[in-house]
């Protein structure tokens, strides 16, 4: 009795599996990457970045990617600040924006005065096969797209306000 019951399960599995692996809710090894429809595509072998560069006393110089200044959810704001206060465009607008991302970049650490911001993209070699893939201390390239001087956007004693 008890290897019937055995025999009528497996047979039931054997003809419902078919049906099952049509329906993705129903059988979710379809889902899994690896017996998926489309391949994933391999990364490019530069990995390209906008970085902000903040430059104090004696040529000290600190880097600082866009996920370190602000929160990720402000990224796309934070953006359009570095777009418009490094803008060639002299304007009211450039020159608050640019008072706003000084003071973001206050916090860079107790007694670092900034003297020059600048923007730079910083480009890394990829490796698809190593572990992690990019090495975010070396990078390959680093160019210099634009800069200011940030002395009219700080307070009394060279810290931003």
């Amino acid at each position: 009795m008890e290897l019937r019951r055995v025999q009528a399960v497996v047979v039931a599995i054997l003809l419902l599996l078919p049906v099952a692996g049509h329906r993705k809710s129903s059988w979710p090894v379809i889902n899994w990457t690896m017996y998926g429809q489309r391949t994933t595509p391999m990364p490019g072998p530069v990995r390209s970045r906008l970085c902000v560069r903040v430059v104090g006393p004696a040529a000290e110089v600190r880097t600082r990617l866009p996920s370190e200044i602000v929160p990720r959810e402000r990224i796309d704001l934070l953006g359009r600040i570095i777009d418009r206060a490094f803008s060639s465009e002299a304007s009211p607008i450039r020159e608050r924006l640019r008072s706003v991302l000084v003071r973001l970049l206050r916090d860079l650490g107790p007694g670092f005065p900034i003297e020059r911001v600048e923007l730079v993209r910083r480009d890394w070699a990829v490796e698809p096969l190593a572990l992690p893939p990019v090495d975010r201390a070396q990078p390959r390239s680093e160019e210099r797209l634009a800069g200011f001087a940030a002395a009219a956007y700080l307070g009394a004693g060279g810290r931003a306000p």
